[in-house]
């Protein structure tokens, strides 16, 4: 059996004689490789963030009702342009000539007011038309999503979809067949902005027999800026959705990284589901440890390991409001960390040396000296039981001591979009 090291501080002074320390093997997994995807800058709060364009429909069949130039679009308050555009189509109006007599009521929504597919997949043209209330107190302003689809050779509305309390009207974003099944299918958005931020509630609309349904399994409002993708990696036709959300326009928010919410369509199921995250790489220090610490609590141990190491050593990272002093208690808890990994690991050896470095480059009086004290408390508890005694006592310590172990790591320093730290966070291994 190895033998225990000595309790206390000791073991913590740069001129200590370094003792074998025990630790209990935990099985590692490494979570499969994502692709990365590049971040984004947030556009402007208004209009409503929007970064696509209408991507073409397949060729429709026929028209649905033979087109006569001349049609009028007759002037209306807000609620009644719903009949008066089914009126419009009925008469031979075209989408051409809706789209433009809409923005000349000063109620077409962006980038598009009217667009045009066959969703239901008879055959023939229906269309897709997005208003919005110009008494609308709202930013962006509430307003209308409509569908009028063709039958027996006429239009009828068959999707009426109101915005919800405080949310811009539902916006065109894509109409194509995303799914091959030979009809179009409606992606929406409906955007809602604050003083700093806008956020868009995001749909896949798509045809049944009982009428339209939201086909997308989740949700994205939490993501900023959104911006809405599609892609088809295989060239099959089953189109993957990718929402990417910037960070928020204010500078209390600090440092911040674009996150990528992507969903894959099920064929069985007929939704798109299974929505998988991805944070785009940072240069920031606190970003890199936020990863640590997710591939510690993963299991991933060499990974994390690698990336503790660059908290500590990495040249090139960058720190937020105060270099000097973010840098020092980083990489002090970062050595914490990759002691106690390591040990987790039974590498006795590299955890001895990390709590060696620990104490010789953080004595008393410098900044990151509370970690120093945070791991004499672990390895005072150590001997008793392990890992789980060693974390139990460091849970205790940052309890009792909040403000020179937790606030330094969280969101007092680093900015309300950066995650907060517990004391369960510091040591979560029982």
């Amino acid at each position: 059996m190895l033998a225990v090291f000595t309790l206390a501080c000791n073991l913590l002074t740069p001129a200590a004689t370094p003792t074998a320390l025990q630790a209990t093997p935990t099985p590692s997994a490494s979570p499969p490789p994502i692709a990365e995807i590049p971040p984004i800058s947030p556009p402007p709060t208004t209009p409503p963030p929007i970064s696509t364009e209408i991507s073409p429909a397949p060729p429709v069949v026929q028209p649905c009702v033979d087109l006569h130039p001349g049609a009028t679009l007759p002037p209306a308050e807000f609620p009644a342009f719903e009949q008066n555009m089914l009126g419009f189509l009925n008469q031979g109006g075209s989408p051409v000539e809706l789209d433009s007599a809409l923005y000349a009521a000063g109620v077409a929504n962006q980038p598009r007011s009217v667009a045009t597919a066959d969703l239901t997949g008879d055959g023939w043209q229906d269309v897709v038309v997005s208003i919005y209330d110009p008494e609308s107190r709202f930013v962006p302003p509430s307003g209308l999503l409509l569908i009028y689809i063709c039958q027996e050779g006429h239009f009828i509305l068959a999707h009426r979809e109101l915005s919800a309390e405080a949310m811009g009207a539902p916006g065109i974003r894509y109409l194509q067949d995303l799914n091959a099944d030979r009809s179009a299918e409606l992606v929406t958005g409906s955007a809602a902005c604050g003083a700093h931020t806008c956020f868009e509630a995001i749909q896949v609309l798509g045809w049944s027999r009982e009428g339209f349904e939201n086909l997308l399994v989740g949700e994205m409002i939490d993501l900023l800026y959104p911006d809405i993708r599609l892609a088809d990696p295989d060239g099959d036709g089953l189109y993957d959705l990718e929402v990417a959300g910037g960070g928020f326009g204010s500078v209390g928010a600090g440092p911040q990284r674009t996150l990528t919410r992507h969903w894959r369509y099920d064929p069985a199921a007929g939704r798109w589901q299974d929505s998988q995250d991805l944070l785009a790489p940072s240069n920031y220090r606190i970003h890199v440890l936020h990863d640590a610490e997710d591939a510690a609590l993963a299991r991933d141990y060499e990974q994390a390991l690698m990336d503790y190491d660059r908290v500590n050593s990495d040249l090139a990272l960058v720190d937020w409001m105060d270099p000097e002093v973010e840098k020092a208690n980083l990489s002090a808890y970062a050595l914490f960390k990759t002691a106690v990994v390591s040990l987790i690991q039974n590498k006795v050896d590299l955890a001895q040396a990390a709590f060696e470095q620990l104490a010789a480059s953080y004595p008393p009086g410098m900044k990151g000296h509370a970690y120093v004290e945070l791991a004499m408390a672990f390895q005072a508890a150590y001997p008793a039981g392990g890992v789980p005694s060693g974390c139990a006592a460091a849970r205790q310590y940052a309890v009792e001591h909040p403000d020179q172990v937790l606030l330094p790591l969280g969101s007092a320093t680093y900015g309300y979009a950066n995650r907060d730290i517990s004391p369960q966070d510091i040591c979560p291994w029982e």
